[in-house]
């Protein structure tokens, strides 16, 4: 598993529950680099407990082989270049919009310096009369909030006057045990002086 994020911990853990062995190979610290450091340690042990290798601080340098026959992943970790082996390889690295070369240019659609298309807290992006809602708008990467979106768009195509300002965001992590969260972790907080 390449990634320890929300859907590489997801799928980590169901499939090393199904049988399988399971390694993550991550490039951060810790797992959910982004959430509070307790938590990505509660996680580390579990996963560790359930049999699942966490490989942080891993640098991919190649990938080789054919997924569902044999794969190996030469990494880099503390000045150390290691392999992995494994048979199928799961790539949990992000998500990246596909938006380049469809012509969103040629409609007046412009894009931020990540791809994603800009828009405003109404959803209307830079062309009069086009809206974007959910991932591709670079709203947060979960099924709630495009529909949230959706929401925002049903109600102002009749009359509403809705926007994205303020909303609350839940995060949810479909683990045993699950993790959840709304508004801003302990160390965002205290990031900002709350």
């Amino acid at each position: 598993m390449l990634g320890g994020g929300f859907v590489g911990l997801e799928f980590a853990q169901a499939l090393r529950r199904l049988g399988s062995r399971v390694s993550i190979l991550d490039r951060n610290a810790g797992l959910l680099h982004r959430e509070d450091p307790d938590v990505s340690s509660a996680l580390e042990t579990l996963f560790r407990d359930e049999g699942i290798e966490i490989l942080l601080n891993a640098k991919v340098e190649q990938v080789s082989g054919l997924s569902g026959e044999s794969v190996n992943i030469t990494y880099e970790q503390d000045g150390d270049t290691k392999t992995v082996q494994g048979s199928h390889l799961l790539v949990a690295t992000g998500r990246t919009p596909n938006t380049e070369g469809i012509g969103l240019e040629l409609a007046g659609v412009e894009l931020s310096e990540r791809g994603y298309i800009k828009v405003n807290e109404r959803l209307e992006t830079t062309a009069e009369g086009v809206w974007a809602n959910g991932e591709v708008a670079g709203s947060p990467h979960f099924t709630h909030v495009a529909f949230d979106d959706f929401r925002i768009l049903r109600d102002n195509f009749n009359g509403g006057n809705r926007t994205t300002s303020g909303r609350q965001i839940p995060f949810s992590l479909f683990t045993d045990p699950e993790l959840a969260r709304i508004g801003l972790s302990e160390t965002e907080a205290k990031g900002k002086g709350i």
